[in-house]
């Protein structure tokens, strides 16, 4: 991924396992641009949590590292204005509900490598061709 500018770490929630970080939630849930970064603490980010980013209605944007190899449930479930979604390219499974309620989001970027896709996964996604 080119250089870009990543949302501050203090902005996110974590879990750490020993080896890697995953995004449990957003402390700022007014960005418009949320630009996960490859690590933090040093750490890669791997996942997105259950609910992570749910109802985060400011939300226009998202891009997930290719460091990111697994959406949980509901994790961007409501989030009503989320736009785009530029999703990791070593993405391997995405879960139920993840993307459910994003009525505007009209582009999204799945990987070759997507191993898994839940049920429901986009549901409600009306803008989505």
């Amino acid at each position: 991924m080119k250089h870009m500018e990543y949302s501050p770490e203090s902005d996110f929630n974590v879990n750490y396992d020993g080896r890697s970080m995953v995004i449990l939630g957003c402390g700022n849930r007014e960005s418009r641009e949320i630009i996960v970064p490859p690590t933090i603490d040093g750490a890669p980010v791997t996942g997105v949590g259950n609910g992570a980013f749910s109802f985060c209605h400011e939300m226009r944007r998202v891009i997930l590292p290719d460091t990111v190899t697994f959406i949980e449930n509901a994790a961007f479930k409501g989030c009503a204005n989320l736009v785009d979604a530029v999703l990791s390219k070593e993405l391997r499974s995405i879960g139920a509900l993840s993307f459910s309620g994003c009525e505007n989001l009209r582009r999204v970027t799945l990987p070759n490598c997507l191993e898994r896709f839940e049920i429901n996964s986009f549901r409600d996604c009306r803008e989505l061709r």
